[in-house]
């Protein structure tokens, strides 16, 4: 936990974004995100460093599909997979997991990279957390992602585990972070536990900074 206690000099206070893996990721303008603090999931790293500063992972699968080009990529990875057995020198950090919930000692997984990336902007005090990627259904050519996903199919049925998660880590949020204020960005989200806005009329009223 000592490298996510570091994070807070960095994120403390301040807007962070959370960018998911929904198709809807495709409409979004990447260049908002160059002046906001942005922790990105998974295949997130492959909008570059000036858009992704943190990136987490919580599947070796994906680990080991993702490498070489994740070796190239220079800013922090985080990961709560208890499977991974990193070699000496890997660059990987390593966080606890626990199952379910928001907690300030460990990453929730929630059965989602997206709700334990939730949770990792809140240990390291995010003022607002804005959601950009969470839409929690397919879009109308039945992708699930706004990337090719080789490694996992992903059906109707598994957003409804994945909502469930994330649900049931609001009474968490509120004890905890009741400061913390979290805003989905996509009015079309099927995921109803955040107030939610459409980004642009976010970002035309400020990225939360000032």
């Amino acid at each position: 936990m000592g490298a996510m206690r570091s994070l807070q000099s960095i994120l403390e206070g301040q807007t962070v974004c959370v960018l998911g893996g929904g198709p809807s990721v495709r409409g979004f303008n990447m260049d908002l995100l160059k002046s906001v603090k942005t922790v990105g999931c998974n295949d997130a790293y492959k909008f570059g460093p000036e858009v992704v500063d943190i990136l987490l992972f919580g599947d070796v699968k994906w680990y080991r599909h993702h490498y070489k080009e994740l070796s190239l990529f220079p800013n922090l990875v985080f990961t709560n997979c208890e499977k991974m057995d990193l070699d000496k020198g890997e660059r990987v950090l390593m966080v606890p997991r626990k199952p379910s919930g928001f907690h300030i000692d460990a990453l929730g997984w929630n059965g989602n990279t997206g709700a334990s990336a939730i949770n990792l902007a809140l240990i390291t005090g995010a003022r607002t957390i804005v959601l950009v990627g969470f839409d929690m259904h397919l879009d109308a050519g039945g992708n699930s992602n706004w990337h090719p996903n080789p490694l996992d199919s992903v059906k109707p049925e598994h957003y409804k585990r994945y909502k469930l998660g994330i649900n049931g880590c609001v009474p968490d949020w509120l004890a905890h972070w009741p400061g913390t204020e979290i805003i989905n960005l996509n009015p079309d989200s099927e995921l109803e536990c955040f107030p939610k806005m459409s980004w642009k009329k976010f970002f035309k009223e400020g990225d939360g900074n000032e």
